[in-house]
C-alpha cells in the first residue's frame, strides 16, 4: 500500500508541493501526514487565487507607474540580471527600449549579445556595466528572487546607485 509519507511546501518557489509517497512495508516509516490539516490548506486555494489576482493587478499599475515616473527623471533604466522568468513581468509592464537600455548578465553568460524577449533591449555583459563611469544612477534588479545576492553583487562591483528589484515583497506592504 502506498501511501504519503511526507509532504512539504518549498518556501524557496511559494506554491510548490512536494508529496513524497511509499510503502511502510518498503521503507519502515510509517505515514506523518496530516491528510485533514491539508484539506484544510487547500480548501483556501481560490481565495488565495482571488488574492493573489488583486495583488498582481495593484503591483502591475503600481510598479509601472513607478518606473515611468522614475524613467522620467533619470532616464532610461539599465538593469541587471536577466533570469527566464522576469520575462513574464517584462511583458506585463510593457519594458522596452524606452524604458530599459540594456541588461547586465555576467561574463560568459550565453545570453550576451541576444535581446530580451519580444523587445529590442539588449543582454550586455557585466564588463561593459563595470567600464560605467557613472554608476550612481538607479539600476532595475530583474532577479528578484535572489536579491540579497544581486544587491551584494552589484555593491561589490562599485555600484552605488540605488537598486530596484522588479518584483519585491514591500510592492505588496
Amino acid at each position: 500500500d502506498v501511501e504519503p509519507i511526507q509532504v512539504e511546501f518549498p518556501a524557496r518557489y511559494g506554491g510548490n508541493i512536494r508529496v513524497f509517497l511509499g510503502s511502510e512495508a518498503i521503507y519502515g516509516i510509517q505515514g506523518s501526514v496530516d491528510l485533514e490539516e491539508l484539506n484544510k490548506k487547500e480548501q483556501q486555494f481560490f481565495k488565495r487565487f482571488d488574492t493573489l489576482k488583486k495583488n498582481i493587478t495593484t503591483w502591475n499599475k503600481t510598479k509601472k507607474e513607478f518606473l515611468q515616473e522614475l524613467v522620467g527623471k533619470t532616464g532610461k533604466l539599465k538593469a541587471k540580471a536577466f533570469p527566464g522568468r522576469a520575462a513574464i513581468l517584462v511583458k506585463m509592464l510593457g519594458l522596452d527600449v524606452n524604458t530599459v537600455s540594456e541588461v547586465y548578465e555576467k561574463p560568459g553568460s550565453l545570453k550576451i549579445g541576444y535581446y530580451l524577449p519580444g523587445t529590442r533591449i539588449p543582454i550586455k555583459s557585466d564588463e561593459e556595466m563595470y567600464q560605467l563611469e557613472d554608476k550612481t544612477k538607479p539600476i532595475l534588479n530583474m532577479a528578484w528572487h535572489i536579491p540579497k545576492e544581486i544587491h551584494a553583487y552589484l555593491k561589490e562591483h562599485g555600484y552605488t546607485g540605488s537598486i530596484i528589484d522588479i518584483l519585491s515583497a514591500d510592492d505588496f506592504a
